[in-house]
């Protein structure tokens, strides 16, 4: 392999965090957001219970920085962007470990640098980043890396240990989100795709194998639904699933769009660019034609866990699904743009056009979750402190592409201080209470109270 200094990684490194930084400067002093408060008062209670998931990797950093942070949503979103930035620059890293592994030595800085950057900057999984709980699959995606450029390195170098440090990255992965789960194919692929051979590839990927198994059995010991339950819609006919799939690989290219024939006109305007840079691949450079193939595959590999679930494509929700297959797309697109353009007189204005539509996309998306945190904190703001049984009725689950109450209603009233009950409403119900029932309607961004006090001895 060819080696990068230590001086070299850590300027990288800073790079990635301060452009992280930038491009999320929004979200710094955002609130908490629906599931959010869910999560976050639960842990304050040392409660770990996560029902039909078995996610503890990202509840345990949020439970720790709790125990410093409190319920100060600003650190919690801090420590999101910067592993988001951590994450570009195993992006890097990782793209000079595909070009030695590979023997790829043309435009390798330059298509690591940009692959890197892209992924910092790209706006499809920017609800990953912004949402406080979308911490799992940012620490399971990190650990992916990690443990697919410890395989890297271990099949240059063949030190026992570096196999070990991959091993154990990929079970901490599983920990975190269970689209980690497709590593083993993963590597499976990428073995094919340098050696050829079927029984070498087997060799390596059989430990990463046991490891899923294990994982597997873990599921099954300490979950009350071991296959996810309801969550992982199974059971539908092929028609649902190719849809879902369909719809993921789409929103990796393209963003959302209410208007459905703009979408698809969308889509097929990029898929045909895409075919005309293949086709342009194929013709000067078979080595990039190669790779970018690769990354396709292993993108449309990273998305196959999540058929079952699905994403829209009318807005971004879902955007945390894309996050780790966004590793892929990143990369395929940095080795079209430059096996196409690189040292020619487009390079450079194609390098700015796709660079600045990524910037432009993801401020839009950061602006609507701004749009949602000051709602969050007026509508809360606009509730007294609770003095009886409360009904809190008419939040909307997301404002533009952004969750707002979707869940969470009732902890969010008991983070903000306003008291340890809130009634039924917006997926919040609890058992009749004895007591009259004081109720509130969200109108015009905040709460107003639908009848007068009963505990008001004036209204009485």
């Amino acid at each position: 392999m060819m080696p990068v200094s230590r001086s070299f990684q850590l300027k990288i490194l800073t790079g990635s965090l301060l452009l992280s930084l930038l491009v999320y400067a929004q979200a710094i002093q955002l609130p908490f957001f629906s599931d959010d408060f869910q999560v976050m008062l639960r842990l304050s209670k040392n409660n770990f219970d996560t029902g039909i998931f078995l996610r503890p990797l990202g509840d345990l950093t949020l439970y720790l920085q709790y125990q410093v942070a409190g319920f100060n949503p600003l650190s919690y979103h801090v420590v999101n962007i910067l592993l988001h930035g951590c994450s570009g620059f195993l992006v890097v890293l990782l793209s000079f470990g595909f070009s030695d592994y590979y023997g790829i030595k043309q435009s390798r800085m330059v298509i690591g640098m940009m692959g890197g950057l892209l992924f910092i900057c790209y706006p499809m999984h920017a609800e990953t980043v912004i949402w406080v709980i979308g911490r799992g699959i940012l620490l399971s995606t990190l650990f992916v890396l990690l443990s697919l450029l410890m395989f890297v390195r271990w099949s240059a170098l063949g030190k026992l240990h570096l196999q070990i440090l991959s091993l154990l990255a990929f079970a901490i992965a599983l920990l975190g989100y269970e689209t980690a789960g497709v590593l083993p194919l993963v590597i499976f692929i990428l073995s094919i795709h340098r050696d050829r051979r079927i029984i070498a590839a087997f060799r390596v990927t059989w430990p990463y194998v046991a490891v899923m198994l294990g994982y597997i059995l873990l599921r099954y010991a300490v979950l009350p639904e071991g296959d996810g339950g309801s969550y992982f819609r199974t059971g539908n006919g092929i028609g649902f699933y190719l849809y879902n799939y369909a719809a993921l690989v789409s929103r990796g290219f393209i963003p959302p769009s209410a208007n459905a024939v703009y979408f698809v006109a969308s889509l097929l305007s990029v898929l045909l660019l895409l075919g005309l840079l293949m086709w342009g691949l194929m013709k000067r450079n078979i080595p990039f034609f190669r790779q970018a193939c690769l990354y396709i595959l292993l993108m449309v590999v990273a998305l196959l866990p999540l058929v079952t679930v699905g994403i829209s494509t009318t807005d971004h929700e879902g955007g945390r699904f894309l996050y780790q297959s966004a590793v892929f797309t990143c990369l395929f697109v940095t080795v079209l743009l430059t096996g196409n353009f690189f040292r020619t007189r487009f390079f450079l204005p194609s390098v700015a056009v796709i660079f600045s539509l990524s910037v432009v996309l993801l401020l839009n998306v950061s602006g609507q979750w701004k749009l949602a945190g000051d709602a969050v904190t007026r509508a809360m703001d606009s509730l007294p402190v609770f003095d009886g049984p409360v009904s809190l009725d008419g939040a909307p689950d997301k404002i533009g592409s952004a969750y707002f109450f979707r869940n969470g209603l009732r902890e969010a009233c008991i983070i903000y201080g306003k008291g340890d009950w809130a009634g039924p409403g917006v997926g919040n119900a609890v058992s009749e209470p004895p007591r009259p029932v004081q109720r509130y309607l969200y109108n015009n961004g905040v709460f107003v109270k639908d009848s007068p006090d009963p505990f008001d001895r004036k209204a009485r």
